[in-house]
């Protein structure tokens, strides 16, 4: 009897974790924003995984935050988790807050290219949000400028779309 309580306390505790972990929220600000939240619990403490990614201060109320999101640092995205803690110093509530510059859940776009005649590889690797992307790595091609080193393009919803490139040193 013992052992059936033992085996049901561990699979109670096991549903509970999985539970918990099931309930991580995650919130998308861009870098050098701020951004108000309200938690749905009150909190008293708030313990920030990676200060130098975000600034968290209380607001009005024990259930309101203010988030400052920093530039990431050699990165397009980053992401840092806080932690709600109550009066006795137990989680309530756990988030994270992912930076990035889509303001939305992002993915990665690979586009495999062939060798060129000179040999050079035109794989392009982008991370792209909703109407977005940033090419993060890759040979872009300048179509007789040379080529460049990094290229944005912005596509909008109403099907128009912007092409930048830039290039550090003169093509």
């Amino acid at each position: 009897m013992k052992l059936l309580i033992g085996i049901t306390a561990a699979v109670l505790m096991a549903t509970s974790a999985v539970q918990a972990q099931e309930e991580i929220k995650t919130i998308y600000v861009r870098s050098n924003s701020a951004t108000y939240w309200h938690t749905a619990k009150p909190f008293k403490d708030v313990h920030v995984g990676d200060n130098k990614l975000l600034t968290v201060t209380p607001g009005a109320t024990d259930r309101d935050l203010i988030i400052v999101a920093h530039r990431p640092k050699d990165s397009l995205i980053d992401s840092s988790e806080l932690l709600l803690t109550d009066d006795h110093g137990n989680v309530i509530d756990k988030m994270n807050v992912e930076v990035t510059p889509f303001e939305g859940p992002s993915r990665t776009v690979t586009i495999i290219g062939q060798t060129d005649q000179y040999g050079n590889d035109r794989t392009t690797v982008s991370q792209c949000g909703a109407v977005r992307c940033v090419t993060i790595s890759g040979p872009q091609s300048g179509n007789g400028l040379g080529n460049a080193d990094a290229v944005s393009a912005t596509n909008f919803r109403d099907g128009s779309s912007i092409v930048t490139k830039s290039w550090r040193f003169k093509p």
